[in-house]
């Protein structure tokens, strides 16, 4: 099973099993929707989880080195402005980082900068949806989600159906947060 998972990354995604049982590889790229999923009144979405996991997104980085002598510094890289500021609604949510890579203030400096940099980029979070059964989207199909909060577009990774006339599928969607 590792092997199938590993050569999913290899190839450029992730190895599922389609709704016919077979293997396939999701790109990871996400492309156009081929499908809308919608709310309200002439929608088929009955419910949209509104819980996001924010615990990897971090707004500061702090770095622990030794120079080559073994004298130790640090170097701090932290969001100063927009809604994850640490000072923010948001809060400071910090990360601590080491490498023994690391020799120098320049390098120490850089590679915080680097982790903070990662972390706040381009996020990928899963949201939870409950929708009347549609037997036109399955795993990997690229979805938009109308008539929510905000427009989303992305991935469907899970798709569950339920005993009745309901499914459960969720969604990864990447947003860029900075």
């Amino acid at each position: 099973m590792d092997a199938v998972l590993e050569l999913g990354r290899v190839l450029g995604g992730s190895a599922v099993v389609n709704s016919r049982g077979a293997w396939v590889i999701i790109s990871d790229v996400v492309g156009e929707p081929v499908a809308t999923l919608r709310l309200g009144t002439s929608g088929t979405v009955l419910d949209v989880a509104d819980e996001i996991d924010t615990d990897t997104v971090y707004n500061e980085v702090v770095g622990s080195f030794e120079d080559e002598a073994g004298q130790p510094f640090y170097s701090v890289a932290r969001v100063t402005t927009g809604p994850l500021r640490v000072d923010g609604p948001y809060g400071a949510n910090t990360r601590y980082y080491s490498s023994d890579l690391v020799t120098t203030q320049g390098q120490g400096d850089t590679a915080v900068q680097s982790v903070l940099d990662q972390s706040i980029g381009s996020q990928q979070y899963d949201v939870q949806i409950q929708c009347h059964v549609n037997p036109l989207v399955e795993v990997g199909d690229v979805v938009a989600l109308d008539g929510w909060k905000r427009p989303l577009v992305g991935q469907l990774r899970k798709v569950a159906l339920s005993g009745g006339a309901y499914m459960n599928v969720t969604m990864r969607v990447s947003r860029e947060l900075s």
